[in-house]
């Protein structure tokens, strides 16, 4: 638990001090609003009312539990990896980066408030580091804000987990990794469709292209990949392996995480050869006999 709490803490503190992050505002007031960061306030307004509801009755277990399966299942398990790409030297758009740091910041000062009885210390480390307040111990107890628990927007968040989790079942047992994009999934089930910005999220978490809907009768999702290979996918499953080589390589040699490199490479695909660049942040990519990397300057 403590070792994911603080994966998550300092994943916001190292890129939110690359891009210069500064708190503006709370996450509430972001307009048009992500529907991750709607799920993940939802849930977090959620927590505030159980744990506080279980502390009131002195039951610090189901508190406790809480609060560890909120952050591990909910927040590092799911908003922060599928948070990953929106933020850091080569996200984009800048609202939509401002808006993820805004709601991860605001989700782990709460989270600091919350563990305050349980952790004082770490707690007091997070808080401090966070706002420019004097103590954790010395601040009202944090209050949920109904207006923002959503259990739609929850209950939809469930059905893409689950449909992601029988994909990547599916990817394991057909042993194709997931840097591997693919053309489809079909999704089997007796549920309407989900709106766009979920099936987006299915699309980013599974790697495919597009997601076909099959209407059943059964109330059991399940899912079918097409695992069929074509010229393009193949190329673009080339082209993940290779930005995965290289920024290996960046982290051999310290880069930092805006730092500029010139990537030597045997090979490429080169109608991706700006994504690459733009993936590892190369200013340019030289044919060489083996793949390394050097410092721009």
């Amino acid at each position: 638990f403590f070792l994911t709490l603080w994966n998550v803490y300092n994943f916001f503190i190292t890129y939110a001090n690359v891009d210069k992050w500064e708190a503006k505002h709370q996450a509430s007031s972001i307009k048009h609003q992500a529907v991750l960061d709607q799920w993940i306030l939802s849930r977090l307004h959620q927590l505030i009312q159980t744990v506080t509801q279980s502390l009131d009755i002195y039951d610090a277990f189901t508190a406790s539990r809480t609060i560890e399966d909120f952050v591990v299942n909910d927040l590092s398990t799911w908003y922060v990896r599928r948070s990953r790409d929106r933020v850091g030297p080569t996200a984009l758009p800048k609202d939509d980066k401002d808006a993820c740091y805004t709601t991860l910041h605001e989700v782990l000062i709460t989270l600091s408030k919350l563990l305050a009885p349980f952790t004082p210390f770490i707690s007091e480390e997070f808080y401090k580091s966070l706002t420019d307040n004097l103590s954790v111990h010395l601040i009202e107890w944090p209050k949920a804000d109904g207006s923002l628990i959503h259990a739609t927007t929850e209950g939809e968040m469930q059905r893409v987990r689950a449909i992601c989790e029988l994909g990547h079942a599916q990817r394991k047992e057909k042993k194709i990794r997931v840097r591997q994009p693919l053309q489809s999934i079909k999704v089997k089930t007796s549920q309407n469709e989900l709106a766009k910005d979920f099936v987006q999220l299915i699309k980013e978490e599974l790697n495919v292209k597009e997601v076909d809907w099959v209407k059943t009768r059964s109330t059991d999702i399940k899912v079918e990949l097409n695992t069929e290979m074509t010229p393009v996918l193949k190329a673009e499953g080339e082209v993940r392996e290779l930005i995965r080589q290289i920024q290996e390589a960046r982290k051999t040699q310290g880069c930092a995480l805006d730092e500029k490199i010139i990537v030597y490479a045997p090979s490429w695909p080169k109608d991706f050869e700006d994504y690459i660049k733009k993936q590892t942040l190369a200013e340019k990519i030289i044919e060489g006999k083996e793949l390394k990397i050097e410092k721009d300057g």
